[in-house]
């Protein structure tokens, strides 16, 4: 094939990512989290799972890779997400160590939009 010398060898273009975070582009989230339990008292090698349901939401400008991050004692391990209620969010949540922290990180959505508000339940064993 035959180069149009006219052509610049080099092209330099700027594109826009439509962030959904206002005029001025830059994201300003306003995370709000909340706890709940199903039990109030928790003994140590009960047959009852514990249930957290956690209430997230957005009342600022999207969030970009929200997460929820739960440190667990060592007495406790993470079951899973509550998939059996309508009305819960079924997060997707893997357990992690960390410098021999134990963790249940869970997806909040990328973005989180503005607005968004979720219920979701936890579940572990003690």
């Amino acid at each position: 094939p035959i180069l149009n010398q006219f052509t610049p060898a080099n092209m330099s273009r700027q594109a826009h990512i439509l962030l959904d975070c206002g005029e001025d582009n830059v994201c300003k989230p306003k995370l709000e989290v909340s706890v709940d339990s199903d039990q109030k008292k928790i003994y140590i090698g009960d047959d009852n799972p514990l249930t957290l349901t956690v209430k997230a939401q957005n009342q600022g400008e999207g969030a970009y890779e929200a997460e929820l991050i739960v440190s667990i004692p060592p007495q406790a391990d993470f079951i899973g997400v509550v998939r059996n209620s309508e009305a819960l969010a079924r997060l997707s949540c893997a357990f992690k160590t960390e410098n021999q922290t134990r963790q249940v990180v869970c997806d909040l959505g990328n973005p989180m939009k503005a607005g968004t508000q979720l219920l979701a339940g936890l579940l572990f064993s003690v």
